[in-house]
């Protein structure tokens, strides 16, 4: 394709989405920087001879997005970060707008609801902790647990329940004394999240709909077992034209709007 060999599109990733965004525009020639907080692992990647710089831990570094962005010859950013990584996915959607740099949004389809879900929806935490029953043992399977979370727990009127947060990331702080945090990555099998439910009496699951395979088998065994699921929904931090949910289609997308914006600069 006609750019520049110092011309790179920069895959902001954390996901298996992003890891297989980098492979694929790897393999069509296309050069790739991939920046991912560095929290849990760093990837490897393998595309014949073609390597990938990976950037750990953002930007600040470089003074900002916007910075490395008009440093580091970025002709384009795809966002593959976490459906919730809500302030990321706005700041690079604005960054990129003020710098006239193409954007285009990974989006993975939503967990659809299936006839034997009991699902609840909610779009902010204060209200979902809220319908919670005091005497059901929650399993927290939604990331890091915040300030609300964290108070719910300490205020809950009945202490002796010991409540269930599965988190990827070592906690960093004293828990309360009424949860037991497991740590531990996906994906995981109906097999061993039954024996999660199982082992610590869970009653209600508390998640996101993040969608994917990798954590779907926690939903799987609700259904089955007939629990309620409290499911915090999706923010929109970028507008809707710009997302998609095909990989390999917006791959293909990319390489032709940025040899259609090569052509225009060029003539």
């Amino acid at each position: 394709m006609s750019i520049t060999p110092l011309s790179k599109v920069l895959v902001l990733g954390g996901t298996t989405e992003g890891k297989a965004m980098v492979n694929c525009l790897l393999d069509y020639g296309v050069p790739v920087v991939y920046s991912i907080a560095g929290l849990v692992r760093v990837p490897e990647f393998s595309s014949g001879t073609a390597s990938c710089e990976v950037i750990e831990g953002g930007f600040s570094s470089y003074g900002g997005l916007a910075e490395y962005l008009k440093n580091h010859d970025i002709i384009g950013v795809c966002d593959a970060t976490h459906p919730f990584a809500k302030n990321i996915s706005a700041t690079a959607w604005k960054t990129c707008s003020e710098l006239t740099i193409p954007y285009w949004r990974f989006q993975r389809p939503e967990w659809p609801k299936q006839p034997k879900d009991h699902w609840q929806s909610f779009t902010a935490w204060p209200q979902l902790l809220n319908a919670l029953n005091e005497n059901q043992t929650v399993f927290f399977s939604a990331g890091q647990l915040n300030d609300e979370c964290l108070q719910w727990l300490l205020t809950h009127p009945n202490q002796q329940i010991k409540h269930l947060w599965r988190t990827a990331v070592e906690p960093k702080s004293p828990l309360p004394d009424n949860l037991t945090a497991v740590k531990a990555i996906g994906p995981f099998t109906f097999e061993s999240e039954r024996q999660l439910f199982t082992e610590h009496k869970t009653d209600v699951l508390v998640t996101k709909n993040s969608g994917g395979e990798a954590t779907i088998a926690k939903i799987q065994v609700a259904r089955e077992l007939g629990l309620p699921v409290l499911m915090l929904a999706r923010p929109t931090p970028v507008p809707e034209r710009v997302c998609h949910d095909d990989l390999n289609k917006l791959a293909l997308l990319m390489i032709s709007q940025l040899k259609l914006n090569h052509m225009m600069q060029v003539h």
